[in-house]
């Protein structure tokens, strides 16, 4: 039977659960200010668990941290982004660790993880890299659409000169993927489905412009070949009465410049979908002269011209997927859906 601490341990030792919750949920013995008699209590009352030696944990605990705690290594990759921002598009089906270069022989701990051997920057969450560093491994480390999606979403809310440094250490490491990231990655999709479609209809030949400003119009979804505007419409944002009615003017001033609108729904917008779907009336708008409004005033029509001229440029066009090398080719080769030939 163990015996109950002198008054001196008792005095000196913390709450284990709220050291475990500083602790982010886990935690070594070595981590906790608190006794291993106290330890043991909670233990049999159920209030903490022991998943190794010497390694404590509060039931409801994170298993990517708990097996980080186990290993005495550091979550990172796309097991760090969801635990960092819940909000990011990435799937771990098992924790990804990463552990100094020279701890090589954690693959036979028996924890089922996928192992990184680097060293990285932890970040405000105990046993967690920092977003940059988890940024940057699983551009490395996960699919080349997958990481595309990722980083959309990273751009967009941190912003180019977190993007710049991401891409800079993917660079170091493999240059290829960094080029091709450089031409795919814009930061303007407000959503995965966003951005899986910019990336189908740039491969079929596509020249396509993203969430830009139409004078008279507002913020649209894509500008495609600078003729037609291509909106995916959630239920959420569209179901009311106000949305449903200004998107019926947006729509009638577009048809105004001379840009006929396309609108998909969510459950719609498969990318070979909505390729095969505009194809013909992209071909039918650029062979034909644009009709606009004779009452328009002259400033917007030029202004709508040089408009037309940035959503056509070169870096709105991808060339299909000959920026991509390697293992992303094959990748990308082995998943494009059946297209539709588009000639300008």
């Amino acid at each position: 039977m163990l015996a109950a601490p002198g008054p001196r341990l008792v005095s000196l030792a913390m709450e284990p659960m709220e050291e475990l919750r500083r602790c982010g949920g886990a935690a070594r013995f070595s981590e906790l200010r608190s006794s291993r008699w106290r330890l043991s209590q909670h233990i049999a009352r159920g209030d903490i668990v022991q998943p190794s030696r010497g390694c404590y944990a509060l039931p409801g605990a994170h298993p990517g941290l708990t097996a980080a705690t186990r290993t005495n290594t550091v979550l990172s990759c796309v097991s760090a982004l969801a635990v960092l921002d819940p909000d990011i598009p990435v799937h771990a089906y098992r924790p990804h660790l990463s552990a100094p270069p020279n701890r090589a022989r954690l693959r036979q701990s028996g924890v089922n993880a996928r192992w990184h051997y680097e060293h990285v920057t932890p970040s405000h969450r105990p046993r967690v890299a920092c977003l940059e560093d988890a940024a940057s491994r699983m551009a490395l480390c996960q699919e080349y659409d997958n990481v595309v999606v990722v980083l959309d979403y990273l751009a967009r809310r941190h912003g180019p000169d977190f993007l710049e440094r991401v891409l800079r250490a993917v660079e170091s490491i493999k240059p290829s993927r960094a080029r091709a990231l450089r031409v795919d990655v814009t930061g303007r999709s407000r959503s995965p489905m966003e951005t899986t479609v910019r990336l189908a209809l740039r491969r079929a030949g596509f020249c396509v412009a993203q969430n830009v400003f139409v004078p008279g119009v507002g913020e649209v979804d894509f500008v495609i070949e600078g003729v037609l505007v291509v909106e995916l419409d959630g239920y959420t944002y569209h179901s009311g009465r106000k949305p449903f009615r200004d998107d019926r003017r947006r729509d009638r001033q577009a048809l105004r410049l001379g840009m006929p609108v396309v609108r998909f729904a969510f459950e719609d917008a498969d990318p070979a979908r909505i390729q095969r779907e505009i194809t013909p009336t992209c071909r039918g708008l650029r062979s034909s002269e644009m009709p606009t409004d004779p009452d328009l005033p002259v400033e917007c029509l030029r202004e709508l011209k040089r408009l037309r001229q940035t959503w056509t440029a070169p870096e709105t066009r991808a060339s299909g997927w000959r920026h991509l090398r390697d293992a992303d080719a094959a990748a990308v080769r082995r998943v494009l859906p059946p297209t539709v030939p588009w000639c300008r």
